[in-house]
This record gives structure tokens, C-alpha cells and sequence, in this order.
């Protein structure tokens, strides 16, 4: 009866633990692309115009699942890797840990992501381009 005891202490201990996790603990690892919805594009956009953007989209996400990958640190630094090129910044979150912040080294480019889900296995954002379409993008730990 003992070991029981101690066996059902030590698990509520460890799913306790598994509760406090940060999402900025969570996080930090290699990540690599494993798909991406994009919002549709206007109304008014032909039939064969938008046909020849979800062939486009598609051929993209293909290449992206053979070279885009995301290693984050816990120092606050980054490593994006795609087609060959690598790109290192800095990310954050929130303090709320809803909104993700990444920040090229370059200075070219800075992204605010919604993080609409993050777990040992997935991280999925969401973000908007230019002229406010938002867009879905799933990574897998690696």
C-alpha cells in the first residue's frame, strides 16, 4: 500500500511539473516546417488566376518542408534556415507568452506572430502580410 502511495505522489508531482512549464522553455529547440494555410485571396481574383496561386503555393510548401527550419536558443537568439540561406536574430515573447517577437540580426526584418499553439511537439503561429492576410504556419519539433 506504501509503494502505491508514493507512486500516485510521485506522478501528481510530475503532471504538477508538466503544468508550470513556460512556453518560453517550450519553445527553445529545433522546429522545421511542416505546413502553412494562407487566407484566400480576394473575391474578385479569377478562377484561373487563383488556380495558378494554389499551384504556386502549393510547389512553395513543398520546398519549404525540405529546408525551412527555426532553431530557437535560450539565450534569446535565433537561427532560420531555408533554401539554403541562414538567417540569426533575436525572439521574445509576451510577457502574456501569446505573441511571438523575432527580429533579424541584419535589421531587415521584424515579425509579430500570434502563438496559437506551442507543446513538446508543435508550434503554430499566425501573422499577417502587408495588406492584412493572415496565414497559419505549423512547425514539428525536430
Amino acid at each position: 500500500m506504501t509503494k502505491l502511495r508514493i507512486a500516485s505522489f510521485l506522478l501528481l508531482l510530475f503532471i504538477m511539473a508538466g503544468c508550470g512549464t513556460k512556453k518560453s522553455d517550450m519553445i527553445v529547440g529545433n522546429w522545421k516546417f511542416e505546413n502553412a494555410t494562407f487566407d484566400e485571396p480576394d473575391k474578385n481574383t479569377p478562377a484561373e488566376l487563383k488556380s495558378q496561386l494554389d499551384q504556386q503555393m502549393n510547389a512553395m510548401k513543398e520546398d519549404m518542408r525540405k529546408t525551412y527550419t527555426w532553431k530557437f536558443n535560450a539565450d534569446g537568439s535565433y537561427t532560420a534556415s531555408y533554401g539554403g540561406s541562414e538567417y540569426k536574430g533575436k525572439w521574445k515573447l509576451s510577457p502574456d507568452e501569446k505573441v511571438l517577437f523575432t527580429a533579424a540580426d541584419a535589421g531587415s526584418r521584424a515579425d509579430t506572430c500570434l502563438l496559437l499553439e506551442l507543446n513538446q511537439k508543435s508550434l503554430i503561429i499566425s501573422q499577417k502580410d502587408h495588406e492584412g492576410r493572415a496565414s497559419k504556419t505549423t512547425f514539428a519539433r525536430k
